[in-house]
């Protein structure tokens, strides 16, 4: 929960208490809990996949024994934000549809990553369409002229945003839509990153309109970005797990305690030891 590495676990213990304790008792230690949070693990998957909307997204981590830079992945609940890891896995399909189960018939959030796109029922992320364009509109790589016109497409599209989570009436599903085509088009000034950007969209228009058909659909994938923070800030700290078994245990204790801790707030803990 802290986010320590090992060896700051190590040097606390030895500092604070005058315990000495090897890295691998501290992995059995971190094992046999994980051991016993197994099943409440497996009930959070079924909990999350049982609500109208879940976020998915996932981000670099790395095994430093027996596999090279993997991937975390992150399925995490729209109403209640509690949330399911993976640790130590490929980047591939499978891992989404492992979270996702077969069964599963609400509505998922998610950035454009192709693992995504044969989702039925998906809602793209407004946040990520929103930052590509304002990259380019801040972009110190472009010339002057073309910059301003990235900045103006950028406007538009941020205009386009707060009318959308203003009013969400699926009546005006054909406005929105052609806003977006028209935002899509490309124009003589627009340089190619910015042409790749808007292709892209020019395919996916229905899936940032997704929100329009139910308002409990999110606009943004920002809870699942705020569900991997922890595990990022632990990556730049620890840089990743010694062995995918180590990555398995951290992904059932992460997922388990962090929505824990989402369910009781202040009294996780006193929660988790049954006080």
């Amino acid at each position: 929960m802290c986010r320590l590495s090992f060896s700051q676990i190590q040097e606390i213990l030895k500092d604070t208490y005058q315990i000495h304790i090897s890295q691998g008792e501290i992995a059995k230690i971190l094992e046999r809990e994980a051991i016993k949070l197994r099943p409440f693990y497996e009930q959070l998957k079924v909990k999350i996949r049982g609500e109208p909307v879940i976020h998915l997204d996932e981000t670099s981590w790395k095994i430093f024994i027996g596999g090279d830079t993997s991937y975390s992945w992150v399925m995490s609940g729209g109403e209640s934000k509690e949330s399911v890891f993976l640790v130590g896995e490929s980047r591939g399909k499978g891992n989404m549809e492992s979270l996702v189960g077969e069964d599963f018939n609400g509505f998922v959030v998610s950035d454009d990553y192709g693992v995504y796109r044969k989702l039925s029922r998906h809602q793209l992320c407004f946040a990520h369409l929103i930052r590509k364009f304002r990259d380019l509109a801040k972009s110190s790589e472009l010339d002057e002229k073309t910059r301003l016109h990235c900045k103006a497409e950028y406007q538009r599209l941020c205009l386009i945003y707060d009318e959308l989570k203003n009013d969400r009436r699926i009546e005006r599903y054909d406005e929105f839509s052609l806003k977006l085509n028209e935002l899509s088009e490309i124009k003589r000034l627009d340089p190619k990153k910015l042409i790749r950007i808007k292709t892209t969209l020019a395919k996916n228009i229905s899936k940032y309109l997704t929100c329009l058909s139910d308002l409990r659909i999110p606009l943004t994938n920002n809870q699942a970005e705020r569900s991997l923070r922890h595990l990022v800030l632990k990556r730049k700290i620890s840089f990743g797990s010694l062995t995918k078994r180590t990555a398995d245990n951290l992904a059932v204790l992460l997922s388990v305690l962090m929505s824990m801790k989402q369910r009781f707030q202040d009294n996780f803990f006193l929660e988790y030891l049954g006080v």
